[in-house]
């Protein structure tokens, strides 16, 4: 007779070595993480977060950095400013997209987004060129998820990347201004790799997996 498996929790509690992140964390282990010296911020503004924003946009490549507790509160706030200053409140994107499968639409509840599905018609299918050109609509913004976590974490070629931006162009507004902003989200990319992204984008956010949040536009 087979025994059952104790609950996933005491399995962890037991772990010495992680595959990622720093394991356990509690408020004390948090908190003497922080320098007796450390400055602090008044509402964002000055101190330790003005260094971290500083040192974020300088590996990117971008003028301004802006953190954020959250990534979807990061998100929402990119798409909407950006959405909002190409007067087009459609927002491309994989079926399988943060978005979608983990903000419950927020972005259309709240913003007045609309998305357009940027995959074509499978879920397991990453956003493509091909798909990307197939789009019906005029839209104001594209997100890419770098990897595409929900989809067994597929990352593009740097090369497949740039192509996207071309093929954009061809979404403007109605007097032909501008096309949309392309919104790559990052978590797990090298600082010469990110920095190569944040030149090709007009927005970038970037995730430290729950520990670094930003908006970074130019």
């Amino acid at each position: 007779m087979t025994r059952p498996l104790p609950p996933l929790g005491s399995l962890a509690a037991q772990c010495t070595r992680f595959l990622a992140g720093d394991g356990p964390r509690t408020t004390s282990s948090l908190l003497a993480q922080i320098p007796e010296n450390a400055t602090m911020d008044v509402y964002g503004d000055g101190g330790v977060v003005r260094e971290l924003e500083e040192e974020v946009a300088r590996i990117v490549g971008k003028e301004k950095a802006l953190f954020l507790p959250t990534g979807i509160m990061t998100q929402q706030t990119t798409l909407r400013v950006l959405t909002d200053r190409r007067g087009n409140p459609r927002v491309a994107f994989h079926s399988l997209g943060h978005l979608r499968t983990h903000e419950e639409n927020a972005f259309a509840l709240l913003h007045g987004l609309e998305e357009v599905l940027a995959n074509g018609g499978s879920d397991e299918a990453p956003v493509s060129l091909a798909s990307l050109r197939a789009l019906p609509l005029p839209i104001g913004a594209l997100l890419l998820e770098l990897p595409q976590r929900d989809i067994g974490g597929y990352p593009p070629t740097w090369t497949q990347l740039t192509a996207h931006a071309p093929t954009l162009q061809r979404h403007r507004r109605p007097d032909g201004s501008t096309g949309p902003t392309h919104h790559p989200r990052t978590g797990r990319y090298d600082p010469a790799g990110l920095h190569q992204r944040g030149r090709e984008a007009s927005a970038l956010r970037v995730s430290g997996r729950s520990r670094l949040h930003g908006i970074l536009t130019r």
